[in-house]
């Protein structure tokens, strides 16, 4: 059987920057940056509550998802030096990056409505 043309690990989120950006050790620490969530910015009205949500996640154990079709290089998966993908806690079965967008912290793409 070939596998997926897909990277899923396991691990654990370290720390959480934001409402869409957390820490996770898989066997190197990645920053990984959540994809289809727009969380607003610390600065701005919403941002400590997105961020104070996504820190439940904090020291808890899943699986980091980071889609690779279409890269055609390691660089095509990063943005500010971020990883781009997913958190699944074990256990849930929606992504940190749903949980975001249904409690209206964050949009499924940047400049959308909260929720949507």
């Amino acid at each position: 059987m070939i596998p997926p043309q897909d990277i899923c690990l396991p691990c654990e989120v370290v720390s959480v920057h934001d409402g869409d950006t957390a820490t996770v050790d898989i066997k190197v620490r990645a920053q990984v940056r959540y994809l289809s969530c727009w969380s607003p910015e610390l600065k701005e009205p919403g941002g400590p509550e997105a961020r104070d949500r996504a820190k439940q996640a904090e020291g808890k154990h899943g699986r980091v998802f980071i889609p690779i079709d279409g890269a055609k290089s390691v660089a095509d998966l990063l943005t500010f030096g971020r990883v781009l993908g997913e958190i699944w806690l074990d256990g849930d079965s929606d992504s940190e990056s749903e949980k975001q967008v249904k409690l209206r912290l964050a949009a499924t793409a940047k400049g959308k409505p909260l929720g949507t």
